[in-house]
C-alpha cells in the first residue's frame, strides 16, 4: 500500500515550504479480518491520534475523504473529535 504524504512548514519570513513523499506500507503474514478477531478474543484496540495546530481545517477534511474512499471507515470502533486539548 503506498501512501502520499505533503508535508508544508513555515520558516523565515512566512515563505512555506512544501515536501512530498511517498510512504510505503508493507503488511505481512496478515489474517483474514474475522479469524484475527476470533484468534485475539477481539480485545485488542489500536488509538491512532491526528493533530493539526492551525486555522484552515482542510487537511483533515482531506484525511476523511481518502478515509471514505479506501472504505477504512468499516472495521473502525471509533472516531472522536476533541477540539482545543493539547498534551
Amino acid at each position: 500500500m503506498y501512501v502520499k504524504l505533503t508535508v508544508h512548514g513555515e520558516i523565515v519570513g512566512g515563505t512555506v515550504l512544501q515536501q512530498v513523499f511517498i510512504v510505503e506500507y508493507v503488511v505481512a503474514h496478515q489474517m483474514c479480518d474475522d479469524c484475527h478477531r476470533s484468534e485475539a478474543q477481539n480485545f485488542w484496540r489500536a488509538s491512532v491520534q491526528v493533530r493539526q495546530k492551525a486555522e484552515n481545517k482542510k487537511t483533515f477534511y482531506y484525511l476523511e475523504q481518502l478515509i471514505l474512499k479506501h472504505k477504512a471507515h468499516e472495521n473502525t470502533l471509533g472516531i472522536k473529535p476533541i477540539h482545543g486539548r493539547f498534551i
